[in-house]
């Protein structure tokens, strides 16, 4: 979420002086064609395959620390995908009302306040801070 926090200030201002819109994406794919999504693509989909995510302790991003962290708390790519069709949603809500620059707030605090690291990485953490 490091972008997150870095690009909030800027995309803000320029969406507010009509330069540039701004319209969060993130990374999916389908595991309903392979076969049995529970057996190819354990704990990292929802909705029978169809959005997948990558386990959020791989990657040569993730240090030992945080990866033995996310893993005591037991979450998966299933997780991710969850947070980022909710992320999705809102910002598609706030869009009706023009008022974008809300989602920013919104993914930055719950970069901090619902980290996997702390185990708040869950709905009502999420719902908490909209």
């Amino acid at each position: 979420m490091k972008f997150v926090n870095e690009m909030k200030p800027a995309a803000q201002m320029l969406e507010r002086a009509n330069v540039t819109s701004f319209t969060p994406h993130f990374l999916s794919w389908s595991c309903s064609d392979s076969g049995n999504p529970t057996t190819s693509c354990p704990n990292m989909c929802v909705n029978k395959g169809r959005y997948c995510a990558p386990d959020p302790v791989e990657g040569s991003g993730v240090d030992a620390a945080t990866a033995d962290l996310v893993k005591k708390h037991g979450y998966s790519g299933s997780d991710v995908v969850e947070e980022n069709i909710r992320q999705l949603c809102l910002f598609k809500e706030l869009q009706k009302k023009n008022e974008t620059g809300r989602w920013w707030t919104y993914a930055t605090r719950h970069a901090n306040e619902c980290a996997m690291t702390k185990g708040a990485f869950d709905r009502p953490c999420a719902t908490g801070i909209m």
